[in-house]
């Protein structure tokens, strides 16, 4: 045996494990199998049907869980191609958006998604624009980690300035 059947040998493992553990993980979260469409006539073509849609990553954060996550809805056809996106601070916007966006990559990958039913149509672009600064592991939108930044930096100037060790927690 030489180096190059290891490393054979070793990739052929690695993508073993992959599938493996995403399998677990599909069945521990209750990923289901999405449909997607060929998009060859107008029926099959720009859709996008999810019911009961979680974030994997935000299901899978302490502050979460499957009986406490708040799944959501997506639909869009034809009819209806554009969403805009609004609403209160913490509201779950770019969770939201980045949900929809990153199940359709999963399914487009072959891949189970988090998601009660999914059908898709192929799709080749995905447009949306979601502020970077938030947290959504940590369930904090971009103005609560503004705000947390700013108290940071007030404690720091109370503690540097005013020597106020005190109101430093």
């Amino acid at each position: 045996m030489c180096i190059e059947d290891l490393h054979e040998i070793s990739a052929t493992l690695a993508e073993l494990d992959v599938y493996s553990s995403y399998a677990q993980l599909s069945l521990d979260r209750h990923y289901t199998r999405p449909q997607v469409l060929d998009g060859t006539d107008d029926s099959t073509c720009n859709v996008l049907s999810i019911q009961n849609a979680r974030h994997p990553m935000v299901e899978m954060g302490s502050s979460f869980s499957l009986t406490s996550f708040v799944p959501n809805d997506c639909i869009m056809d034809n009819s209806k191609r554009t969403f805009i996106i609004t609403g209160a601070n913490m509201s779950g916007k770019s969770t939201y958006i980045r949900t929809t966006a990153l199940l359709v990559i999963m399914a487009q990958a072959g891949l189970y998604v988090p998601a009660t039913e999914m059908t898709t149509s192929i799709v080749d672009q995905l447009f949306s624009r979601v502020g970077s600064t938030d947290q959504i592991v940590k369930d904090q939108s971009s103005f609560m980690v503004e705000m947390n930044e700013c108290s940071y930096i007030l404690k720091l100037i109370f503690f540097f300035f005013f020597n106020l060790n005190k109101y430093i927690t």
